[in-house]
């Protein structure tokens, strides 16, 4: 880890401790928790905003092209009925007149 001049200093040798050095390793650890929980939050805040703002901006091209996909399909599922229609009478005119093996 690189020297951080904020960050208190702990020997490992665990005996030189003293209750002085624990509170301070303690009130160090609850600043970085703090700041790192700061961070995620306007992290989050930030990507809300941006996502949001493009979402409100897009909406009409959005709502626009979601009516032009339900044209289309329902055109699509208008020609595959007319299609299969089509076919029935065709194999009914075949039946009807004998040209089934031909």
């Amino acid at each position: 880890m690189l020297d951080n001049d904020n960050l208190p200093k702990i020997d490992h040798n665990f005996s030189d401790l003293t209750a002085d050095s624990l509170q301070q390793a303690w009130r160090e650890e609850n600043k970085q928790q703090r700041r790192r929980k700061y961070y995620w939050t306007f992290v989050i805040f930030l990507l809300a905003v941006v996502i949001g703002g493009l979402a409100i901006i897009s909406w009409s091209t959005l709502r626009q092209g979601s009516s032009n996909w339900s044209r289309w399909i329902k055109d699509k599922s208008d020609q595959t009925l007319q299609g299969l229609k089509q076919w029935q009478a065709n194999n009914e005119r075949s039946v009807i007149e004998g040209d089934l093996l031909k």
